[in-house]
This record gives structure tokens, C-alpha cells and sequence, in this order.
């Protein structure tokens, strides 16, 4: 009997040793919890912090560029300043940079997040294809931007905006970058690479069709003329048949707007014309 009791106090030291053992575990476990707990809540802390700064720096940023690029827009409205601008050695960067920010911009944004027009993006977008519309309004932008390597690469940009952005947003940069491209099929080169891209009358009839600004419709129509101009009785008749006559007919009827009236008519003329040609 009291050997067994023995053996029983024994086996419960141990059990109360081991006990101990686990207590004193989880105690210092508990400890480190509470201390890494500390960390991470401190880090969270230090991460949105940092998270606000960087916002605050990037508004920042967004607003300097659309400021900066407003006033480089502004500049390049006088021909004279086109000439000191087009001198410069970062035009090239800025052709670049101009092209690849509205292909991100266009691929950043699905259509049910497309930003206002108010946003300093949107902004900055429509400063950067203004000046380039400037530009190409003068005979030496012109000559400089169809024989730049970047210069064509901004067309291709500009005639995909123009097919890739959600129907009735963006009315202002879609209008600028007509005016553009109206301004670049002036010039020889111009007006043969926009005829020689495949696909550009289509693209054109069906922004005419869908996008129902009246600047945009004026800005499309007078591209078209000028393309269509070029045109005589060789060029086959499958060319100009994207272009909606029926539409046309229609706006060319439209006393609410004169000037999107007598663009359809005389562009219906010009079409009639090439046809008796032919």
C-alpha cells in the first residue's frame, strides 16, 4: 500500500512538473504572440501611412502633369512656339511618352470605370493630344510628325483610342485626336498613310454612326472628306463603301446643326462625283 502510494505522488510530480512545463510554454508563447501582435498592428499602422503618402503623391503628381501639360498646350497654340518645341531633343520622349500613356490609359479603365472628364488624368490626357494637334496644325509639325518613327506610332494610337474607348465617354479627346488626324491628312504623307491603313474608312463610318456628339460627327466628317478627296475614279468602288450614305442623307437634312448639314452634303457630292467617274 504504500509503495503504491509512492509510486502515485511520483507519477503526479511528474504530472504537475510537466504541467508547469506547459504553463511556463505558453506563457512565453502567449508573450511572443502579444509582442508580434504589437509588430504587425505597428506595421499596419506604418503601411497605411505610407499608403496615404504615396496617394497624396501620386494626386500630386497627376495634377503637376495635367498643369504642366495645360500650359505646354497652351504654348503650342502660338505656330511660332511649334518650330522652338519641335527643336527641342526631348520631342521624340514626348511622342513617346504621349502614345504610351492613352494606350494605358485606355487599357487601365473598363467601361464602367471610365474617369470623368473633370479627373486630373483625363486632363493630362487631353493637354498631351492637344498640343500633338497643334502641332500637326502647322506644315513643319505636319512634315515632322509623318516622318518620325514615333509620329506614325501616335496615329496608330490615336485611330485605335478611337475604337477601343467606350462609345459616348471621352468626347473631348476623341474630338482632339480627330482634329489631328484631320490636320495630318493635309499633309501627302498624311493623307497616304491614313488611305493605306486598313481599315481607317470603316473605323471612321462606324464613329460617324455610333458617336452622336455633333463635335465629334463635324470633326469625323471633315476626316472623311479629306480622305475622300484624294479618291477619283480609279480607286475601286469596295473602298468608299463603309461610308453610310443613308446616314449621311440624313444629317445632310439636319436644321439643327448647319454645319454638320452642309459637311454631309458636300461629302455626298464628293461621293457622287467619284461615282460618275467610275
Amino acid at each position: 500500500m504504500c509503495t503504491d502510494l509512492i509510486a502515485s505522488q511520483k507519477k503526479t510530480s511528474a504530472l504537475t512538473s510537466e504541467c508547469l512545463q506547459w504553463k511556463n510554454k505558453y506563457t512565453a508563447m502567449s508573450s511572443d504572440y502579444q509582442k508580434e501582435k504589437q509588430e504587425v498592428s505597428e506595421l499596419q499602422g506604418e503601411v497605411a501611412q505610407l499608403w496615404e503618402q504615396l496617394k497624396q503623391q501620386s494626386e500630386f503628381g497627376s495634377s503637376l502633369g495635367a498643369a504642366t501639360a495645360t500650359l505646354l498646350w497652351r504654348v503650342s497654340r502660338n505656330q511660332e512656339s511649334i518650330a522652338a518645341l519641335l527643336g527641342g531633343s526631348q520631342v521624340e520622349e514626348f511622342l513617346g511618352l504621349t502614345g504610351s500613356t492613352v494606350v494605358s490609359y485606355v487599357e487601365a479603365y473598363p467601361d464602367s470605370d471610365w474617369p470623368s472628364a473633370d479627373t486630373d488624368e483625363s486632363r493630362f490626357i487631353l493637354a498631351l493630344c492637344g498640343t500633338v494637334t497643334n502641332v500637326a496644325a502647322s506644315a513643319y509639325g505636319r512634315d515632322y510628325l509623318m516622318g518620325s518613327e514615333n509620329g506614325l506610332r501616335l496615329v496608330d494610337t490615336f485611330l485605335s483610342f478611337l475604337s477601343q474607348a467606350p462609345l459616348h465617354k471621352s468626347a473631348k479627346i476623341k474630338s482632339l485626336m480627330l482634329m489631328g488626324l484631320y490636320n495630318l491628312s493635309i499633309n501627302n504623307k498624311g493623307v497616304q498613310y491614313l488611305m493605306n491603313k486598313p481599315g481607317t474608312l470603316s473605323l471612321l463610318a462606324w464613329h460617324l454612326t455610333e458617336e452622336t456628339n455633333g463635335e465629334n460627327r463635324i470633326n469625323t466628317l471633315r476626316l472623311l472628306q479629306s480622305l475622300v478627296a484624294e479618291c477619283d475614279g480609279n480607286t475601286p468602288a469596295q473602298f468608299l463603301q463603309p461610308i453610310p450614305r443613308r446616314l449621311l442623307q440624313t444629317l445632310s437634312n439636319d436644321h439643327r446643326n448647319k454645319q454638320i448639314a452642309d459637311l454631309a452634303s458636300d461629302l455626298l457630292s464628293d461621293l457622287d462625283a467619284i461615282g460618275a467617274e467610275h
